[in-house]
């Protein structure tokens, strides 16, 4: 029996228009491999992202799983090598406040880019 997981990849396509959502595709990984369609050509880079923030306090949040982490730096490898982008790897944390709530949220976040920096 295989498993697969499923992830959404937002990538930047160069473009931004205000108060759009960004771009993602879906991707599965069955057995360790990645299985998409086909990334659009262009992009510039591709980003996924683990809420460092549980839904509630009896959670732990997803960003704090080794197993988790160690899965989007795995997939973001794969994504780059699939998309062909040349560039680094960049892993760093983005913090926001919710708009709804007020509470301050962060994610932690890896992004693959098309060119070296």
């Amino acid at each position: 029996m295989s498993e697969a997981k499923t992830w959404y990849v937002q990538y930047d396509d160069g473009t931004y228009t205000k108060g759009a959502k960004p771009n993602s595709i879906k991707v599965s990984v069955v057995n360790g491999k990645l299985e998409t369609t086909a990334f659009p050509s262009g992009i510039v880079s591709a980003s996924i992202s683990l809420p460092l923030y549980a839904p509630t306090p009896q959670e732990e949040s997803i960003g704090n799983s080794y197993n988790a982490r160690k899965s989007a730096l795995e997939l973001i490898s794969q994504i780059k090598k699939t998309a062909k982008l040349e560039g680094d790897v960049d892993i760093k944390v983005d913090s926001w406040t919710d708009k709804q709530s007020g509470v301050l949220k962060s994610a932690l976040k890896y992004v693959a880019y098309a060119k070296k920096k």
